[in-house]
């Protein structure tokens, strides 16, 4: 089994960044790396190419999911799994293995989560629901609804979880022609999941805990904040005649 994993970045520091790339390269067997740096400048590189990963620069900032489509695109050679992840996560790569080994035999299941939690190790709310006009609103005036996830011991389906850490066989992400460029940031993770439901489970490995440091920035930034609500607006434009979708 191969793996191939994409991390996306956007003027991240070299320190948040060494901690994942210490964490992949904790992955035994067969695996690729490919970091897609859309920053002003290429200042990353030669830290992502001490720890083994291949660096792709993008000064033009092409966005989240386009930037995810392109490492995936950019492989040295076909993998079995392939990875999505947040430069702001960390991980045993012992976990990640058993992980991507149980993916990889899964032939009904399209799209999985690792658990994911905080820092300090308490539970993350990440298990949502497909989200609504009212609920995105909702959660903008009132914060975030407590998940279920501490509930989840088995491996279960879910409807949709934040995309810090996605797993997808290689064939599925290739068949779904990965992320929607149209999104630039936000969004594309509940449209992945939509898409994906068409071709196998969406579920939650809670077997695989990922730390994450989920930064929440358009809650704290005007101009992150502009750009969740465009990318909102196209995705219930994309969905209006797909009500039963988003159930």
């Amino acid at each position: 089994m191969r793996i191939s994993s994409s991390i996306v970045l956007y003027r991240e520091s070299s320190a948040t960044l060494e901690r994942v790339l210490a964490s992949f390269a904790s992955i035994e067997g067969e695996k690729e790396l490919i970091v897609l740096d859309n920053s002003p400048t290429p200042a990353l590189q030669t830290l992502c190419l001490r720890y083994g990963a291949a660096y792709l620069h993008e000064p033009r900032n092409i966005g989240f999911g386009a930037g995810h489509n392109r490492a995936f695109g950019a492989r040295t050679q076909p993998s079995d799994v392939h990875l999505l992840i947040n430069p702001d996560t960390r991980f045993e790569g012992a976990a990640v293995l058993e992980f991507a080994r149980w993916l990889h035999r899964q032939n009904d299941i399209a799209l999985a989560t690792p658990a994911l939690i905080n820092p300090d190790g308490t539970p993350q709310h990440f298990i949502r629901p497909i989200p609504t006009p009212f609920s995105l609103i909702k959660r903008r005036l009132f914060g975030h609804q407590k998940s279920k996830m501490e509930e989840y011991e088995e491996i279960a389906a879910i409807p949709f979880a934040h995309g810090s850490f996605l797993g997808l066989r290689s064939e599925i992400f290739a068949r779904l022609g990965g992320f929607d460029e149209r999104f630039f940031l936000y969004m594309e993770d509940v449209d992945l999941f939509i898409r994906a439901k068409a071709l196998g489970q969406t579920v939650i490995y809670p077997h695989c805990t990922i730390t994450h440091e989920h930064r929440r920035g358009s809650s704290k930034s005007l101009k992150l904040l502009l750009i969740h609500l465009r990318s909102a607006f196209k995705f219930f434009w994309k969905y209006r005649t797909s009500e039963p979708m988003l159930q």
